[in-house]
């Protein structure tokens, strides 16, 4: 007679749970993240990283690394490119949980599209426009000879998140000087300016050429004379020296 026995052993397998997630983050360009949580669960785990829903691979900007049962993901040199949605996966055999958080990227504003010098002549409008980029909310603001310039009856100032115009409707001599437009940040701020002359014709002199031009010419021979007078004048141009940042 043979006899048989048979022995089970029952391992209780559990699903990964994030135990701690992490908070969402907003930090300033050039600066460092670390996106960190901790996961339990019967092992071996399958831990992914992904931004915006595509996966993060190891490399020269993003290194992932594991210590027990806390996951890392570090961003070493942040990027405006680098904000998004980050998501932590794990899974096992018997199931599948996940994490995510926000992350939020600064980016200190500059001019794309500064300000020229010019010499205008007076009388005429004048459009000053700038192109730049930044993280909002940008305060813009525009300066004459370091002071402030607002909106009024002589001009006008248009603003959004990517450019600014000053307008001048009708430009006189007084109006020639630095102008500056200054946008900034939480992170820092940024300006740039250029010096324009605004200019009438100064008349110092005229006088009638003292020679008189004959013209003689024949019209169905006909001989016909005609006197053409000669009008000089001489004029300048105020100087002024021109500066630009």
């Amino acid at each position: 007679m043979y006899v048989f026995s048979v022995s089970y052993i029952f391992v209780e397998v559990f699903p990964p749970v994030f135990t701690t997630k992490p908070e969402p983050m907003t930090l300033y360009v050039g600066k460092q993240a670390s996106i960190q949580c901790v996961v339990t669960g019967s092992t071996p785990l399958s831990v992914v990283w992904q931004k915006d829903n595509v996966s993060i691979s190891s490399g020269e900007n993003y290194r992932a690394s594991v210590d027990k049962n806390r996951y890392t993901l570090e961003i070493v040199k942040l990027q405006v490119a680098d904000q998004g949605t980050y998501i932590c996966k794990a899974s096992n055999i018997v199931g599948t949980d996940m994490c995510c958080t926000e992350l939020s990227v600064i980016d200190k504003p500059s001019f794309v599209k500064t300000l020229t010098p010019m010499t205008v002549a007076v009388g005429n409008p004048l459009r000053l426009d700038v192109l730049f980029s930044g993280t909002p909310p940008l305060t813009i603001k525009w300066f004459k000879d370091s002071k402030e310039i607002l909106s009024s009856s002589q001009c006008a100032i248009q603003k959004d998140n990517t450019s600014s115009l000053l307008e001048l409707f009708f430009t006189k001599t007084s109006d020639s000087g630095e102008y500056s437009c200054e946008i900034c940040n939480d992170v820092g701020s940024e300006f740039c300016q250029a010096a324009f002359l605004f200019y009438k014709f100064i008349f110092l002199k005229y006088a009638l050429a003292s020679k008189i031009h004959q013209e003689t010419r024949e019209n169905n021979g006909i001989n016909t004379s005609r006197s053409r007078k000669r009008l000089r004048c001489l004029f300048q141009m105020p100087s002024y020296r021109h500066a630009s940042v």
